[in-house]
């Protein structure tokens, strides 16, 4: 789906004028198919758990969009995470740290997510001062510098 926002302000709608728009892709864990619809993509966020699973089911789409260029235009973010300390999600975030591509920070498996998403709310709007809600905006404020730093394309 396309959502839009409408933000105002040109600096943080890089210059698109009136509305920023951000394009949501929700597949499965498979790169078939997407290479059409991510070559042009400014970001690319990944959720995986941190689980062996999940990495290793990762790594055929991540070599996909390494092979359309877009090494420097991705991330993966370690979503449903037990509660800290957590010795499993500390091993995978070192690991995908090390090779550059974790996004910051994780998301724990709370339960405002499920309660926001019974309410067709997102977290933010159902439990602004939570926990789960300052993750997200802290995830956001992560992608969005990310975003800010890449080379204009």
């Amino acid at each position: 789906f396309q959502a839009e926002d409408g933000i105002r302000d040109l600096v943080r709608s890089r210059g698109l004028g009136d509305v920023y728009k951000r394009q949501v892709l929700d597949t499965a864990g498979s790169a078939s198919g997407l290479a059409p619809a991510l070559k042009d993509a400014d970001f690319v966020l990944m959720p995986v758990r941190p689980s062996r699973l999940d990495i290793v089911a990762a790594r055929p789409t991540l070599q996909a969009l390494v092979g359309l260029g877009l090494r420097e235009r991705l991330a993966l973010v370690l979503n449903q995470c037990p509660p800290p300390p957590s010795p499993r999600t500390s091993a995978y975030a070192a690991q995908l740290r090390a090779l550059g591509v974790l996004a910051e920070p994780g998301i724990i498996h709370r339960v405002d997510h499920q309660d926001a998403l019974a309410t067709g709310l997102g977290v933010t709007e159902f439990a602004p001062g939570s926990q789960a809600a300052e993750e997200v905006r802290a995830l956001w404020a992560w992608i969005d510098g990310k975003m800010r730093a890449a080379p204009a394309r």
